[in-house]
C-alpha cells in the first residue's frame, strides 16, 4: 500500500482532509492496485476540502470516487462496464 501512502502526503500537501476518500481509495487499490494516473478535484470552502471527486486511471479503464464531509447521503458502490452500456 505505499501508492495509499504516497497519495495521503499529497494530499496533505494540498492541505485537503488526508481521510476524506480514503475508503475508496483503500478498496480501489486493494482491489486494482495503483493507478497509472491520479488526479483529484476538490470542493473548497472557505480555505478547506470539504468534498472531492478522485480519479485513478488504470490501463484499460477508469475509477471516480467521491467523498464528502459536506453533506448526508447513503454509502454505495457501483461497478458500470461495457456489459451495462
Amino acid at each position: 500500500m505505499e501508492f495509499l501512502h504516497l497519495f495521503l502526503i499529497r494530499v496533505k500537501v494540498e492541505e485537503c482532509f488526508s481521510d476524506l476518500n480514503i475508503y475508496n481509495i483503500h478498496f480501489v487499490v486493494g482491489l486494482f492496485g495503483k493507478p497509472n494516473k491520479v488526479h483529484y478535484s476538490p470542493n473548497i470552502v472557505n480555505d478547506v476540502d470539504t468534498s472531492g471527486i478522485l480519479l485513478l486511471e488504470y490501463d484499460n479503464f477508469k475509477v471516480v470516487c467521491i467523498a464528502a464531509k459536506d453533506t448526508f447521503n447513503n454509502s454505495y458502490v457501483v461497478f458500470r462496464g461495457p456489459r451495462y452500456n
